[in-house]
């Protein structure tokens, strides 16, 4: 059975034909009032954006410690019989 999917697909023609049907959802009004100053102070507040210098104060010097997993019998067997080439996957 095949899963449903949320994503749709649409060609250009289809979605100019949707706008110019009314089917668009974008509120230009609020877009085109943001200024630059405003829009320029949300990127800034963006907690998220990588774009800027990190903060090496919080940076720790030396190497990872290595990480172990704990998997079943039937999980080890899965990986091992799959023919990829995982290393290090032993049961526990």
């Amino acid at each position: 059975m095949r899963k449903k999917s949320d994503t749709v697909r649409y060609t250009a023609k289809q979605i100019k034909a949707r706008i110019a049907k009314g089917d668009d959802r974008t509120n230009w009004s609020k877009t085109d009032a943001v200024t630059s100053a405003k829009l320029e102070a949300s990127i800034r507040a963006d907690t998220d954006d990588v774009r800027g210098e990190p903060d090496w104060t919080q940076a720790i010097v030396g190497i990872p410690a290595p990480k172990t997993i704990s998997t079943s019998a039937s999980i080890t067997m899965f990986w091992n019989g799959s023919g990829r080439t995982e290393r290090g996957i032993k049961p526990s």
